[in-house]
Formats: structure tokens, C-alpha cells, sequence
């Protein structure tokens, strides 16, 4: 009988092993999180029994975690380009990266703002304080608050590439910790514009009209994916697409 108990216990224990090792930890974007890893996490569960541990971090936190060895792939909502000017370890020929989705990016304003649509140049501007007060793009006269994320957050470089030519935020810029509390800023504040993907959108504040600006969302390993993180990448190319808008 106590033989037979302890047999019973190393299965129960190696079986706990073998469940913790089947999940995947990710680290990095919170776009990637939301639009992505969020809308499949339990689908992906139930098809493969592995659990997806997720930190949104930012798109450079997690590609740090990723060169550190403590996650197994990096979300990314910036190009691997940019992320590797601010760490050139991802240079290296044994990173790979895999696109799971495209993202758009909306500027948005408070919904006390008449202003509903803005140029490529007027978002330029208005984000580098080039122009400093809504009555210059037509809206009434009041100064322009610049609402950002933190400065590893992939929305905000993909933004600054895409939309402002690399060029620097103003220096007055208020920088939020999170993507909801950039909302959660410009919805309280009638001055101020910021941009963010629009996954995160809600009525609260007011998209205005603008050029498109799209970006890729990505999966960054180092090496060769693993088993189980090369499951995860043939569940969003299959049945986890119908997840994903």
C-alpha cells in the first residue's frame, strides 16, 4: 500500500511538471496582447492544452526579456528594425520574427474638440510642437496637449516612424504608463490629441479622420521556435485567425 502511495505521488508529480512546462511565456506589446493573445488564449487552450502567460510589458521590455532567456518569444508592435537601433542584439542572425496580425493606429481627440480631420503634416506637427494650438488646423483657439505612452512602448515608435518621420515627440508631452490611461487622459483633458491602436478605442474620446497608418504585430524568438511556441504560431495562421479582427 505505501509503495502503490508513492508510486501515485511521482505520477502526480511528474504530471505537474509536465503541465507547468506546456506554457508559453510572452512578454512585450500590449497591442499584440489585446489584439492578439487575448482574443485566443482560451481557444488556444482548449485545441492544446498549453496556457499562454502573458506580460504587457512594451515592445522593448519584452525584447529584453527575450535576450535575458525569460520568456520564450517577445510580442512587438514596432518594427524589428527600430527595436534593434535601441538593442542590437536583436541584430543577430539567430532572431526570427513571425507577423500574427496588422494593427492600425487612430489619432484621437477629446470629444469636445471640433476638429474631425487632420493631414499627415498636421499630425506631424502637432505631436513634434510644431504647431502648439488647435486654431492653426482649424479647431478653436486652445493649446495642444501631446498624450503618449512610455518610451518603450511599440505604439509609440511605430507612431513616431510612421507618422512623424522619426522625428521627437514635444518636450511637453505627458507620458502615460498605459495604453488606458492615455484615454483615459484625452478624454478628460479638451486640449489634448494622442494616438494608439484601435484595439484600445472606446467612446469615450473621438477618432478623427486621417491617412491610414498601419503596422505589423509580431512574434520574436530567438533561435528556431520551440515546440510549443511553433504550435502557437500554426494556431493564429489557422483556426486562431477567425479570432482575430
Amino acid at each position: 500500500m505505501k509503495k502503490t502511495a508513492l508510486l501515485t505521488m511521482a505520477l502526480v508529480a511528474s504530471l505537474s511538471l509536465n503541465a507547468a512546462a506546456e506554457t508559453i511565456r510572452l512578454n512585450g506589446s500590449s497591442t499584440v496582447t489585446k489584439a492578439v493573445m487575448a482574443k485566443i488564449q482560451e481557444p488556444f487552450k482548449r485545441a492544446t492544452g498549453i496556457d499562454l502567460a502573458i506580460t504587457g510589458n512594451g515592445s522593448g521590455n519584452g525584447a529584453k526579456d527575450l535576450l535575458d532567456g525569460t520568456c520564450d518569444a517577445a510580442m512587438a508592435s514596432e518594427s524589428i528594425t527600430d527595436l534593434a537601433l535601441k538593442l542590437p542584439a536583436l541584430s543577430a542572425p539567430d532572431i526570427r520574427t513571425f507577423v500574427v496580425a496588422e494593427d492600425e493606429i487612430k489619432v484621437f481627440v477629446n470629444r469636445g474638440n471640433p476638429v474631425n480631420r487632420l493631414s499627415r503634416e498636421q499630425i506631424k506637427g502637432l505631436h513634434t510642437g510644431t504647431i502648439k494650438n488647435w486654431k492653426e488646423v482649424g479647431g478653436p483657439d486652445m493649446e495642444v496637449i501631446v498624450v503618449t505612452s512610455h518610451k518603450n512602448s511599440g505604439n509609440r515608435a511605430a507612431f513616431r516612424s510612421i507618422a512623424m518621420d522619426g522625428e521627437p515627440y514635444t518636450n511637453d508631452a505627458i507620458e502615460e504608463a498605459t495604453d488606458i490611461a492615455e484615454i483615459k487622459e484625452v478624454a478628460t483633458m479638451k486640449e489634448a490629441i494622442s494616438a494608439i491602436g484601435v484595439a484600445f478605442l472606446d467612446d469615450s474620446v473621438k477618432v478623427v479622420e486621417a491617412p491610414r497608418m498601419a503596422r505589423q504585430l509580431l512574434l520574436i524568438t530567438k533561435g528556431e521556435p520551440g515546440p510549443s511556441v511553433t504550435k502557437l504560431l500554426a494556431f493564429i495562421n489557422n483556426e486562431g485567425s477567425r479570432y482575430i479582427k
